[in-house]
């Protein structure tokens, strides 16, 4: 695993802007995404024993989720980060 110096060294060699945010920012939780409910959702009562029989099914669900599905998801995390870059970390709603 890279360390957070190395991290941040790849991210200015491609020139990416790194956004300042607290440690824990409710509004920007990776549950919060659109993906992960409707995932969840879909494999609801499904046990996967092993990694690599929760590889396919997962794979499947991401190929059969419609463009508009990935376009929502990207707009509100780019609203997200909006209100909390404006807010100044304040990150209400």
């Amino acid at each position: 695993m890279l360390s957070r110096g190395l991290t941040l060294e790849k991210l200015q060699q491609f020139w990416w802007e790194v956004l300042p945010h607290p440690l824990y920012s409710p509004e920007l939780s990776p549950y919060d995404y659109n993906v992960f409910k409707p995932m969840k959702e879909a494999h609801e009562g499904h046990r996967f024993d092993m990694d690599a029989g929760v590889q396919e099914p997962i794979t499947l669900w991401f190929h059969q989720q419609p463009q508009d599905f990935y376009r929502h998801g990207i707009d509100r995390l780019i609203k997200l980060w909006d209100v909390c870059l404006n807010n100044h970390g304040a990150y209400a709603k």
